[in-house]
């Protein structure tokens, strides 16, 4: 039961960002901080973008979250999920 469980909530957790992302470049969260996901130079994503930041996202949550450290790091403040998918982060 605790597997499915945990399954469950990783299919919904990668659905879910997957579908706001590609839709319209803004998850609930991003909209209630008023940021927007763009790829590349202001352009909508594409499904490939976000497949692959919702992706490396979800790897980087695992273990504790260590994997979005990288923006603390990075001059441009972007994760190592906006780097691959080729985004960023912008005020909406």
């Amino acid at each position: 039961l605790t597997y499915m469980l945990v399954m469950l909530v990783s299919v919904l957790f990668f659905g879910y960002h997957l579908y706001f992302y590609y839709i319209g470049g803004q998850t609930i969260g991003n909209m209630l901080m008023h940021t927007r996901i763009v790829y590349k130079e202001n352009e909508t994503m594409t499904f490939k973008a976000a497949f692959i930041r919702t992706f490396i996202l979800y790897l980087a949550t695992f273990p504790f979250f260590i994997g979005l450290f990288t923006v603390l790091f990075d001059g441009h403040n972007e994760g190592l999920h906006d780097q691959m998918s080729n985004s960023r982060v912008i005020k909406a």
